[in-house]
């Protein structure tokens, strides 16, 4: 009997039984690095806007553009938050949720955007990068969807 010296009793076998399986851990890691990219673009966006840089910095007179930079700011704070307390809900608590539904309204917005630009004027070159953050959003969708996952999440 291995408790690591807390007291929680139980055998090697029952915390292991208790472990993430490796896909589920990868798929938290993908959530939490999405997560750091989302706050990322957030702060910068900020930093942008605050320090009149660019098209961010030019939005003086309008007022419904600058309210929809700070929103879009609070956005992807909100996020990238529930991303990485989902990623511990699911390593943790087996409840996947709050990783899964943030992730899938983005995929969902991402590929009606993608559609959007592709019936457009949008030429092959410009859609690889809003068709490489979609691949990235739903990769860990994808390996919470995994038998393996699925199975550890539901015990």
């Amino acid at each position: 009997m291995s408790d690591g010296g807390i007291g929680l009793g139980g055998t090697d076998r029952d915390h292991a039984e208790r472990r993430a399986p490796a896909v589920v851990l990868v798929a938290a890691s993908a959530a939490v690095l999405y997560a750091l990219v989302t706050a990322g673009l957030a702060v910068w966006l900020a930093v942008a806007y605050f320090n009149g840089v660019g098209t961010l910095g030019e939005l003086d007179g309008d007022r419904l553009a600058q309210k929809g930079v700070l929103r879009l700011v609070l956005a992807l704070l909100v996020v990238s938050g529930f991303l990485v307390a989902g990623a511990t809900r699911v390593v943790r608590r087996r409840d996947a949720r709050f990783v899964v539904v943030p992730l899938l309204v983005v995929v969902a917005v991402g590929t009606v955007g993608e559609i959007a630009d592709a019936l457009g004027d949008a030429s092959g070159r410009s859609l690889l990068p809003g068709l490489g953050i979609l691949v990235a959003t739903a990769t860990p969708v994808v390996l919470l969807r995994t038998r393996r996952a699925r199975t550890w999440l539901a015990g």
